[in-house]
């Protein structure tokens, strides 16, 4: 209701809205500390021996008032500006206030700032961590040109800085002084991050912080906005790509991307949707296939997509079986909601990914290129499912060059105590175990068939102007190797038939060299022979013999007399087999061949 104050010349009134009331039921009253008679018209609440009453004005208050558009009901109250109201008295002002409410509430990133708190002292009891002074300057910002901040590295008393498309050093406790004589020095300066100084090269760490790592003054990481792998050191930014490699990481560093997708990891229904027994500590049971991506530790918890994402909200009790199919028991907590027979589809999200690290056994910095597919791995091309490529080469400095290619995906690379680990599906691995005879080419399973065989790929190419004839290959080493393929450069195109449109490749192959024990056969007579390579003074040679000529089964006998290829060079791949030592050590000295200056 209305009605009328009167109001002095000399003064002025503040009309004051006190608190916003959804619910008078609920005790919400206004707060106005001090003051306790209670106002006309208001409500009486049981707020025990002590209530909180409003104060004694006339006017409109808040029980009464309306309700706005946002559905609240406000408490306004009339106060005086003047102390007492009197003429001359002191008056009221609002004053410094001691922090204001900012409405706008949108959250701010500063991808290019850096910013610090204050000291931990473990002597002193000291810890200022959580403490971020308004009043002092604790912000540092890089050129914002050059992208947002990775990665940060602390070095001695510099702070390497890595962002999308430069690298940093920022100096700490210290600024940098140029002399008249194009010189530097640096003193001591009141702010804890100094002068920032960039290395020359317009080299980043793109998106992909995971990509470092760092072995004595040598920092390794990987640009590939650029196409680039490179290291830091004394004497600036190296591109260790270009050793050799820099097509090859062109072609691949080009096929990762930030994209995030979907894939899935398993797939199952629901065979009871309630179980009875055991005072109903089981509620359902769930049969899923697992792929090899997800590991068979679920974990407490279960998450699916099925026309939505949805949770359990239980907690798996029991596991059962042995792979790919498991019964996960869930406790009587979980709120499926579904009936028995229902299928689910378990997913994860992935993306591409650079994992980088460092092997302290062979002195190498290892690098994973991970791509991420743009197909799902659920999706099929004539019923194959499409898996994700990833490549794991290292680097080596004695040499300056890529040496190896390897056969395992980590999700994290790095050593500790003289020990190469790698991580996999939450599982730690330890890799140069010699504890477990045998385990060779195993990597992240204990399964011999999972093994993966090690290969060595050369080229021979004496006499590079002279067309030759390879007859034989042999090799200094262990027993256990065998030659996957020798083949002549490709020569073409050319026609397919006479007078065709269709054009192809030629190139001269022979047939798989098995090795020395993988190529035993028993004759129909019981006479053993070999079909692969056969041993001599330490020494294991083989005929090449083209495809015309297979290897033999069993009682088969071959003709040897039409053997070798023709070429100015031939590309050969050795690898070891499953037959000798299957996982033991092999080793492999040197290779050559036997060839003639063609006639032809």
């Amino acid at each position: 209701m209305g009605v009328i104050v009167e109001v002095k010349y000399f003064n002025s009134f503040w009309l004051k809205k006190v608190c916003r009331v959804t619910d008078w039921a609920k005790n919400v009253v206004p707060d106005w500390p001090g003051v306790t008679p209670t106002p006309p018209g208001y409500p009486s609440f049981p707020f025990g021996s002590n209530p909180l009453h409003g104060p004694s004005v006339e006017g409109e208050f808040a029980p009464t008032s309306p309700i706005g558009e946002d559905g609240y009901q406000a408490a306004w109250f009339v106060e005086e500006m003047r102390i007492k109201g009197g003429f001359n008295n002191t008056a009221i002002d609002l004053g410094v206030k001691a922090y204001i409410v900012d409405e706008k509430r949108n959250q701010e990133h500063l991808l290019n700032s850096l910013i610090y708190s204050g000291v931990y002292n473990s002597r002193t009891g000291i810890n200022q961590t959580n403490v971020f002074s308004v009043g002092e300057d604790i912000t540092k910002s890089v050129d914002p040109i050059n992208g947002s901040i990775q990665r940060l590295y602390a070095e001695d008393t510099n702070l390497i800085v890595f962002q999308e498309n430069k690298v940093s050093r920022a100096l700490i406790d210290k600024d940098t002084i140029y002399t008249t004589e194009g010189g530097t020095q640096t003193q001591a300066a009141n702010r804890v991050i100094g002068q920032i100084v960039p290395f020359l090269g317009e080299y980043g760490i793109s998106k992909n912080p995971e990509s470092f790592a760092v072995y004595g003054y040598r920092k390794y990481f990987t640009d590939r906005y650029r196409g680039a792998v490179l290291r830091l050191s004394r004497d600036g930014i190296t591109e260790i790509s270009s050793y050799g490699m820099s097509d090859y990481f062109r072609d691949h560093l080009a096929e990762i991307n930030d994209d995030f997708r979907t894939i899935e990891i398993g797939n199952g229904y629901i065979l009871s949707n309630y179980l009875g027994a055991a005072n109903d500590v089981l509620k359902y049971i769930l049969v899923i296939t697992l792929n090899n991506e997800c590991d068979v530790e679920i974990g407490s918890q279960l998450w699916w997509d099925n026309a939505g994402v949805w949770e359990t909200g239980g907690t798996v009790i029991g596991i059962w079986g042995t792979g790919p199919q498991y019964w996960l028991f869930l406790n009587e907590h979980a709120n499926v909601g579904m009936i028995s027979g229902t299928q689910i589809k378990f997913q994860t999200i992935t993306k591409s990914q650079i994992i980088g690290g460092w092997d302290i056994h062979s002195k190498n910095f290892v690098v994973s290129l991970q791509e991420n597919s743009q197909l799902h791995m659920d999706e099929k091309v004539n019923n194959t499912v499409i898996e994700d490529k990833y490549y794991t080469v290292s680097f080596d400095e004695n040499i300056n060059g890529w040496t190896s290619f390897h056969s395992y995906k980590p999700n994290f690379l790095g050593s500790l105590k003289n020990k190469y680990y790698s991580f996999y599906n939450s599982g730690l691995f330890e890799h140069y175990d010699e504890t477990t005879p045998n385990n060779r080419g195993l990597y992240y399973s204990t399964n011999p068939t999972d093994r993966v065989a090690s290969s060595i790929t050369f080229v021979f190419n004496p006499n590079a102007s002279i067309s030759k004839n390879f007859k034989t290959i042999n090799y200094e080493g262990s027993n256990g190797w065998r030659c996957d393929y020798f083949t002549s450069g490709i020569t073409g195109p050319m026609p397919v038939a006479v007078g065709s449109s269709t054009w192809t490749d030629l190139q001269d192959v022979v047939n798989v060299v098995p090795s020395y024990e993988e190529g035993i056969y028993i004759d129909s007579g019981g006479v053993k022979h070999r079909a692969g390579f056969h041993k001599k003074e330490n020494k294991y040679y083989a005929n090449l013999v083209k495809p015309s000529n297979s290897i033999p089964e069993p009682g088969q006998i071959i003709n040897r007399g039409i053997t070798g290829i023709k070429g100015y060079f031939a590309t050969v791949q050795l690898s070891t087999d499953d037959v000798t030592d299957s996982g033991g050590m092999k080793e492999l000295f040197s290779v050559a061949s036997e060839y003639v200056v063609s006639s032809k």
